[in-house]
Order: structure tokens, then C-alpha cells, then sequence
């Protein structure tokens, strides 16, 4: 049990004891009286600090009675013996007890040492900083990195995915292919030519010698075809169609969507990669798709955004809306949709009986687009021509009527602007907190990112 009398959970010795020693009986003590601790001075310190951390928080039981009395009684006496005997440590114990943490900022005089006169960094870093100020500045203002290993990372296998999905891009662009009619036979060629070709750009290539990390990659080769072939049909379910990929910002210096001013003298550039960019014209109108290939499971929240942590998408829409509107001056260019693509080999429930098609329209559903879509009859339709019920493809869900139902992640263009403007604002606000170099250490708790 702990110092406040709590059981704890059992150590797996106790069980290979009495399989030793069967005739053992073990007996389960739920709490120890508080008069137990004063037999040591080792279990009298632990009995101290753990009695005034409770008197601090205020976390004392309701429920113990007489017994919270007695603990009561033996702190004082406790407090007393330390207090002629050991002076030295019962100092350190109140000051342990009552700390109270003050946050200091670096300061703006060092923080220029250590960034220069404007902050340049990336959307990922934002998010970092809303997640942990005091990790950000362990990260990226003293640049301290954990100690590289020589293995197949899943950060290794991320890269992978993005690289090898670019390369098939290019080589569909370059093969003079379309998404909308490219054969089956065809696609796994270029796949395979493009996984080949990421295979021997990798940086750690004799991590491949290794039999485990060769199955990985194999594994990987796998759930990249099935990928390329679900984007595939997704984009031929729609009227979308892709026109750029790995679309990088930083080598677009006067794009406005990602600077922002600090103040008078300062100013934030931020860097980014789009992985892929559709667009759907109308006669008037440019809607704008973007898609982030991510390898974990992601979707859009709301309350993550708000908080900081999940602004990348918002922030690269509104990159990729500047960049479109310079190619059509004379439209107006509107948010179409903003989706993460999970890079996954999902397997279908199995049955027997169940007919190839049925399993390949479960695994197409499971691996369907997650993220924010425009709620306008037009662009759910061009993302989903003839969509009845649920989508396959999106995350939208139509009423008979025609209407998204609730279920749906969608929002009107109005809605999705201010999303923009939002984000705007608490990024500025986030590079001024940097600049002044406001780094407390008070991470985001796990509850708070769960929306608890």
C-alpha cells in the first residue's frame, strides 16, 4: 500500500511465492494505522510528506473518521520531532510541500539570440507549443533531440508512405495517365516503380539487411497499392480532380496565408507541405480540396482546434485558397473540403460466404475520407456524385430530403472562413507568446485534448 494507507496492486512475486510455497497464506491488509508509520524514520518521512502534499491539495478522505483525527495528531508530533532533530529537512519538506510554481519568460533579448529578428518554423510547431510551451522550447529554441537510432521508426515509415505516394503522382503525371481511367495492371506498375524507387532514396538503406524491418516494408509495399486503389475510386467517385501534390509553401515567399505581423518589427513565416490539391470549376466557382495522408488514425475536432493543437489543416486551406485565386482572378475560390486520408491495410470481418465485393466495399468504407466539407448541395455532390444515404468516400451522411444529416461532418462556407480567421488570429497571438518567450511548463492535460 501507499504512504496513505491505499492498497496497491499486487506484485507478480507474491503469486510465484505461493506457487513455492503453497501452504503460505497471504493476508490482505486494506490500511495500516497511522501510528504504523512512526516505527521508522524512513516510513515517518514518506507518512510526512505524503500527510502535508494532502493538507496542501486539501485531498484529505471524508470518510476516516477518528482515524483522520489520529493521522492529524501523529503529523503534529511528526512536525515536532523534525523540528528539533532534523530542522534541516523539515525546511525542505515545507518548501517541497507549499511550492508554488512562477512562471518567468526567457525574454525577448534571448529569444532573438536563439530564433534571429523573425520566427520561421513550421504548423507542427504551433501545435507543439499549445500542446507544451516548455517542450517547444526544449525542442526548437535549444534544439535538444533525443539520441538517434539505427531502426525503421515509424516517423521512417510516415516518410515512406508520403514519398512514395509523390512518386506515384509524378509518374502518373508523367506516364501521360488520368486518375479517372489508369487500368489496374497499370497502377500497380507505377506502385511498384514508386515504392522501388522510395525504397533506395532511403537514408538508412542497411536497415533493410534486418528480417523484421524487410516484412515492415513488404507490409508497407502492400498497403500502398490498396491505397493508391481507394484513392483511386475516390477520386473517381467525385468531380474533383488533382492538381498538385506535395505542394510546398516556403518556396512561395509572398503568400500571405501563412505570415503573419508580430508587431512593428517582428515578423512569423510558417512552412508547410499540402500532400495532395483537387479542384472542382464551375462556370463562376473554384472549389478547393485538400488532402493530409496521415499513418495514424485522425480526424477533424473541433475542440482540438480551438485549443491549438489541430490547426494545420484550417492554415494550408487557407495557403492553398491564395495560391488558387492567383491562377483564377476572374472566380471566386471557395473552401470544397479539408480531409485527412488514414494509410492503413484494414481487414474486412470475416465470413465465408461473403462475396469479394462485399469485403472490398467494407475496406473502401473503412478507409472513407474524415475531416470538414462544405455543406453546399454542389460540392457534396461533386465529391460524391449521385450520393443516396450514407458516402463511402466522405464523412456526410443525406437525409431523404437531401439535407446532411447529423451525423455529418460539414459546415457552410461562411462557417469555414471564420475557422480561417480564427486560426489567424491565435497563431499571431501564439508567435507573440514565442517572442516574448513565454515558455511556462503547463502541458495540455490528456483530459483537456479528449475534450473531458
Amino acid at each position: 500500500m501507499d504512504t496513505a494507507g491505499a492498497a496497491l496492486r499486487r506484485s507478480y512475486l507474491i503469486g510465484t511465492l505461493q506457487r513455492l510455497f503453497p501452504q503460505v497464506a497471504v493476508e490482505e491488509i486494506e490500511r495500516e494505522s497511522p501510528a504504523d508509520y512512526l516505527a521508522s524514520e524512513r516510513t515517518l518521512h514518506g507518512f510526512v510528506s505524503e500527510a502535508l502534499r494532502e493538507y496542501v491539495a486539501q485531498e484529505s478522505p471524508k470518510d476516516r473518521g477518528q482515524e483522520e483525527s489520529d493521522r492529524q495528531r501523529y503529523l503534529a508530533a511528526a512536525l515536532s520531532w523534525y523540528g528539533r532533530s532534523r530542522p534541516d529537512e523539515l525546511e525542505t519538506m515545507l518548501e517541497a510541500a507549499f511550492y508554488h510554481h512562477r512562471s518567468e519568460a526567457v525574454g525577448r533579448a534571448v529569444m532573438e539570440e536563439l530564433t534571429g529578428r523573425d520566427l520561421v518554423g513550421s504548423v507542427t510547431r504551433l501545435e507543439q507549443y499549445a500542446r507544451c510551451a516548455y517542450a517547444y522550447f526544449l525542442s526548437y529554441g535549444l534544439q535538444l533531440q533525443e539520441r538517434k537510432e539505427y531502426a525503421l521508426e515509424p516517423v521512417d515509415m510516415g516518410t515512406l508512405y508520403h514519398e512514395a505516394l509523390e512518386r506515384y503522382s509524378r509518374l502518373l503525371e508523367d506516364a501521360g495517365e488520368s486518375w479517372f481511367s489508369i487500368s489496374r495492371e497499370r497502377m500497380d506498375e507505377l506502385v511498384g516503380q514508386a515504392v522501388l524507387a522510395t525504397y533506395q532514396n532511403l537514408k538508412k538503406t542497411e536497415i533493410l539487411e534486418d528480417a523484421r524491418d524487410a516484412y515492415v516494408l513488404r507490409r508497407m509495399e502492400k498497403t500502398l497499392r490498396q491505397t493508391v486503389q481507394v484513392l483511386t475510386g475516390q477520386v473517381r467517385k467525385g468531380k474533383f480532380v488533382p492538381r498538385a501534390f506535395e505542394v510546398d509553401f516556403s518556396q512561395v515567399s509572398d503568400l500571405g496565408a501563412l505570415q503573419f505581423a508580430l508587431d512593428e518589427m517582428h515578423r512569423m513565416r510558417l512552412r508547410g507541405k499540402i500532400d495532395r490539391l483537387d479542384t472542382y470549376e464551375t462556370d463562376r466557382t473554384v472549389y478547393v480540396k485538400i488532402v493530409d495522408y496521415k499513418s495514424g488514425n485522425q480526424d477533424f475536432d473541433l475542440l482540438r482546434f480551438y485549443h491549438g493543437l489541430q490547426i494545420q489543416l484550417v492554415l494550408y486551406m487557407g495557403a492553398a485558397m491564395e495560391g488558387v485565386s492567383r491562377e483564377h482572378p476572374g472566380k471566386e475560390v471557395l473552401p470544397g473540403a479539408m480531409f485527412y486520408y488514414h494509410i492503413d491495410h484494414p481487414l474486412a470481418d470475416g465470413n465465408r460466404f461473403r462475396k469479394p465485393e462485399e469485403v472490398k466495399q467494407e475496406i473502401f468504407r473503412q478507409l472513407k475520407m474524415r475531416g470538414l466539407v462544405n455543406a453546399q448541395p454542389e460540392v457534396i455532390d461533386a465529391l460524391d456524385v449521385g450520393l443516396a444515404g450514407r458516402s463511402d468516400v466522405i464523412p456526410v451522411t443525406l437525409k431523404k430530403d437531401g439535407t446532411p444529416g447529423a451525423v455529418s461532418s460539414v459546415m457552410d462556407s461562411k462557417r469555414m472562413n471564420l475557422l480561417y480567421e480564427y486560426v489567424r488570429r491565435q497563431s499571431a497571438d501564439t508567435g507573440r507568446h514565442i517572442l516574448e518567450g513565454n515558455f511556462d511548463c503547463r502541458p495540455l492535460s490528456s483530459e483537456t485534448e479528449r475534450g473531458m
